[in-house]
């Protein structure tokens, strides 16, 4: 039986992770798709899921639709690594991002938010809100 050095199995233990990982980003890479809304069913709270998976660098990349009732808020304000975008299609969105202060965004409307920001966003109107959220990187 060969003998290994620590040294050959430190370097084979590092070959063989990089290669599952390469494996397992291939798995999730996202393929081209030419879709309508209608194609894509809808999630619990009446959105849908889009995207989500890797580009062709292994940059994360998720593109997902929510519907806000009136005063409802996805989640409290956070940061995150990843950069996020939204653009508003029907309603109103009041964005909250720290440093930059609060607006209202109607329909046609977009935010983009950089790595760690402080940001958050609800519904303030008196019908529902539906936007398109495009979130790109790591985390």
């Amino acid at each position: 039986m060969p003998k290994y050095s620590r040294r050959d199995l430190s370097v084979l233990a590092s070959a063989l992770l990089l290669a599952s990982k390469a494996g397992a980003a291939d798995e999730k890479r996202l393929p081209t798709a030419v879709i309508n809304r209608d194609d894509v069913p809808q999630n619990k709270s009446g959105g849908r899921n889009y995207f989500h998976g890797l580009t062709h660098e292994n940059i994360p990349f998720e593109v997902h639709e929510t519907v806000l009732p009136p005063g409802g808020a996805p989640h409290p304000p956070h940061t995150h690594v990843h950069e996020e975008m939204a653009i508003v299609f029907d309603g109103e969105l009041e964005v909250f991002v720290e440093g930059h202060g609060t607006k209202v965004l109607n329909p046609g409307g977009f935010v983009y938010v950089n790595s760690n920001e402080l940001h958050g966003w609800k519904n303030p109107g008196k019908v529902q809100s539906r936007y398109l959220v495009i979130a790109v990187g790591n985390d």
